[in-house]
């Protein structure tokens, strides 16, 4: 250990080679100090691309729960109660909270042949996200299908 403490505290041979002890440490300062000024935007970018991919599962798990909903509804004998209930199953098995369902029209059991139901479920973003940087607070998606009533 003393042998390598000396041979470090030695002038190096070469003239063209004037590196001393103390010009490594201000290159491991650098490192860190780069480290310092870049870390926060990596985490910045890497926190912001969760919380993006987040937003894009909900507004999918919402478009596939509209999808549900609107072959439930064209099928005969079905009631607002049926689509619901389907919207709800495949929004409860991937962790939806809060949403709001609508059927439009209102009365489409009793909807003519060629009549075109639409399911819209909406949600808040925050809700159903784990939210690290708040970028999407208060902010809806909106899922949506519409399907022809095939039966009278």
């Amino acid at each position: 250990m003393k042998f390598n403490l000396i041979r470090r505290l030695k002038p190096p041979q070469n003239a063209g080679q004037r590196l001393s002890m103390f010009d490594s440490f201000r290159r491991r300062g650098a490192a860190a100090l780069e480290f310092a000024v870049c870390l926060p935007m990596i985490l910045l970018v890497t926190f912001g691309i969760i919380e993006t991919c987040d937003a894009i599962f909900l507004k999918q798990s919402l478009i596939l729960a509209a999808q549900e909903g609107a072959r439930v509804a064209v099928v005969p004998g079905a009631t607002t109660t049926n689509v619901r209930f389907q919207v709800e199953l495949i929004l409860r098995a991937r962790g939806v909270q809060e949403e709001s369902i609508t059927i439009t029209p209102a009365n489409f059991p009793s909807a003519p042949f060629g009549s075109l139901i639409t399911v819209n479920v909406v949600a808040r973003i925050d809700r159903n996200s784990n939210s690290y940087l708040g970028l999407m607070t208060g902010r809806r998606v909106n899922g949506s299908c519409t399907m022809m009533m095939e039966h009278n």
